[in-house]
């Protein structure tokens, strides 16, 4: 859909961009047009926009190539969380990823373009390079969790062998920026919180199997926040640059002429921070694969990954590891972030997912935040999607860890 450009976007902007690229050296952009890069609904911190640029060379032929923008959100609620974030994406890209670049690991970011204005990013277009989006709906089988967990492997190990070399970068972009107490966005993800868990204990009390949770989920639901927030403070163990965010509306895949995936990369830094690598991987878990992987082959994922981390710490010279159960430690002590994210991924997991949040930020808005969710839990829900995520719940000891905190 066309897309009202910022006041900031021009022509000159965008010659600026280009012309730090030695490719692009000389080119002057002649036009330019906008369109929205993603439907409302599928990135609440940003406005990523698809900008067709036209340009002419020295020699005055013409050429066009295609760049994502990622401008201001309009919505107040939201752009004041995105506000408490500083400008950790521009420092991502402009001053991070060049310290990756000396070491040998794939790549696992687009590449991004000079930006005059340092809290815009530019990015390629990696559409324009065959990449597209996976279904979020459907989720993602084996062979593409395997490579989302080989780029998260990447991305964890470089991030702590530059973190060695520059500790800096812990201040800069290593700071919680939404799960903490007095956080902007408190008040958005505890609302959703409460509302997803009262509709994931209506539907628990209505199937025979399930229907033993259903107190305990009514006892917690008020507290899961609280206790998100203990267990994914930074302690002093095995630290690393997390994404934060590896969901599959940020991830884009490539595959060759047979149809084979063959590259991925992942998108949207805004949320990133220094803390347990455990965090991408409980948060991958619960809203990226599907059903049957997550049920039958989650601890192989976590095995491959494991070799991935430490094949990737040894090339780069570092003589830290980890071991599987550490790791699997780990993940079992980040249970609440793991049930807080199932629930209120739900409205992600259709379609159509929910386009404004703004009744979340409300206090004493629970009554219309809970039927703001209880769409998503419908009975097409409950017959295809919630019975194997409990049961997956279950499989990962979720329930078994409430009951004994509820001792």
């Amino acid at each position: 859909m066309e897309e009202t450009p910022p006041d900031w976007l021009s022509a000159d902007f965008l010659t600026k961009c280009l012309q730090h690229e030695e490719e692009y050296r000389d080119v002057v952009v002649t036009n330019y047009s906008t369109v929205r890069a993603a439907l409302p609904g599928e990135h609440y911190l940003s406005c990523p926009l698809r900008v067709k640029v036209d340009y002419s060379d020295t020699n005055g032929n013409a050429h066009s190539l295609s760049l994502i923008i990622k401008s201001e959100i309009t919505n107040s609620n939201l752009q004041n969380i995105a506000d408490t974030f500083g400008c950790s994406e521009s420092i991502f890209y402009r001053n991070f990823l060049p310290e990756v670049s000396s070491f040998e690991v794939i790549s696992f970011a687009p590449k991004s373009f000079f930006s005059p204005k340092f809290s815009i990013v530019v990015l390629e277009d990696l559409r324009e390079d065959g990449y597209v989006m996976a279904s979020r709906v459907k989720g993602l089988d084996f062979e593409h969790c395997r490579c989302c967990l080989s780029n998260l492997a990447a991305l964890h190990a470089v991030s702590f062998a530059v973190i060695k070399e520059k500790p800096e970068f812990i201040e800069s972009i290593g700071k919680d920026k939404l799960y903490f107490h007095g956080s902007m966005g408190e008040s958005l993800i505890k609302m959703m919180i409460v509302s997803a868990m009262r509709c994931m204990t209506e539907y628990s009390e209505v199937t025979d199997r399930f229907k033993k949770y259903s107190k305990l989920l009514e006892n917690i639901s008020s507290t899961v926040w609280d206790m998100v927030v203990e267990v994914v403070k930074r302690r002093e163990e095995f630290n690393t640059i997390t994404h934060v965010d590896p969901s599959i509306n940020n991830m884009m895949f490539k595959y060759n002429e047979q149809g084979t995936l063959v590259e991925m990369k992942l998108l949207d830094f805004q949320a990133v921070r220094y803390g347990s690598p455990a965090l991408d991987l409980v948060y991958f878990t619960w809203t990226s694969m599907n059903e049957d992987v997550r049920l039958n082959r989650r601890d192989e994922l976590y095995q491959y990954y494991v070799k991935e981390l430490n094949r990737n710490l040894k090339q780069m010279n570092c003589s830290e590891s980890i071991s599987y159960d550490d790791i699997n430690q780990k993940i079992k002590s980040l249970s609440p972030l793991a049930l807080s994210t199932m629930a209120i991924y739900q409205h992600l997991l259709c379609e159509k997912p929910l386009e404004n949040v703004d009744d979340f930020f409300v206090k004493g808005n629970e009554e219309k935040c809970y039927q703001l969710y209880k769409p998503y839990f419908d009975e097409n829900a409950r017959n295809n999607r919630l019975s194997k995520q409990f049961e997956a719940l279950e499989l990962a000891g979720v329930f078994e860890y409430f009951n004994h905190s509820q001792e």
